[in-house]
């Protein structure tokens, strides 16, 4: 995207001015508070030694964090996308993102809302420093999926809103941390890799669709799409798996899913307001479209 140079140069003083920086330090911090790293209740780490954990916040407090870190991870979000100067370092930047892996690993103490905002940033660097893609490595790339079959549980670690049921925001974190671990793997899958991690990343998105009971609309589609873009490459393309698209029989699992997809489609487009927007009810049948299309062009080729 071109950019005037007035543009630019304020790009760029944004990056100096360092307020990119003072955000990543604020949710670093936050993400800190909820990371116990012993049976005390403490975390440490070269700057900061907390012996905080989401037992101990008040609800009003944590409805706050939760806000702050949610604003924070949009932040980061739009800096990734429009500041490209900023974290552009290959070591930098996958500094950062193994910091990020290390939260998720420790994700027992931290919030769903948390980690929500820690996967919406993660894949917007990974789309916007694709440099990123060759530091996720196979223990990454198994802690990505399973996020992507996570399932709301009421010992999940609690924010306790005041303005709203846990179990509603529980479930709405859960959704959005199933879309972002899915376009992250999308993202991955567009790189050339080995049938065996494609293998790895199919099963799990064919075993979310099996899930259409609790999985969303929104988060099927998702997984439709990534499956689309998976199995779309022609014959001779080093990103063709055709046998691991037989093997998972991911074309009996779309013809079993489309008409179930369409029926969720239906039944919250009558809910509409309330649970979608009329924007989203019309992305997702445009991926019911695609995916009869997808369906009928993979039958061509059996």
């Amino acid at each position: 995207m071109m950019v005037s140079k007035e543009e630019e140069t304020f790009r760029n003083q944004v990056v100096a001015s360092g307020v990119t920086d003072r955000v990543l330090a604020v949710f670093g911090t936050i993400l800190l508070s909820f990371m116990s790293g012993d049976d005390n209740g403490t975390t440490s780490s070269p700057t900061t030694t907390t012996t905080t954990t989401t037992t101990t916040i008040h609800p009003l407090a944590m409805e706050d964090l939760m806000e702050v870190i949610g604003k924070c991870s949009i932040c980061m979000g739009n800096a990734a996308c429009n500041l490209p100067k900023w974290k552009c370092d290959e070591k930098d930047v996958t500094s950062m993102w193994n910091e990020f892996m290390q939260c998720l690993k420790g994700s027992a103490n931290i919030p769903t809302v948390a980690i929500a905002s820690i996967l919406s940033s993660m894949g917007a660097f990974l789309r916007f420093r694709p440099i990123l893609v060759k530091s996720v490595n196979e223990q990454g790339l198994d802690l990505i999926l399973s996020f992507v079959l996570m399932e709301y549980s009421s010992s999940l670690p609690s924010i306790s809103l005041s303005s709203a049921s846990d179990e509603e925001v529980e479930k709405a974190a859960i959704a959005d941390i199933q879309k972002d671990a899915i376009g992250m793997l999308g993202i991955l899958c567009s790189e050339p890799h080995p049938d065996g991690i494609n293998e790895k990343i199919c099963s799990a998105f064919i075993k979310s669709l099996q899930r259409h009971h609790s999985t969303t609309t929104a988060v099927m589609s998702e997984v439709l799409n990534a499956l689309m873009d998976m199995y779309s490459a022609d014959e001779g393309d080093p990103n063709n798996h055709e046998g691991v698209f037989r093997a998972k029989n991911v074309l009996g699992a779309f013809q079993k899913t489309v008409p179930i997809f369409k029926r969720k489609i239906r039944e919250d487009e009558r809910k509409r307001g309330l649970v979608c927007s009329f924007e989203e009810i019309e992305v997702w049948k445009e991926t019911a479209l695609n995916a009869v299309r997808f369906v009928k062009y993979k039958k061509i080729g059996h």
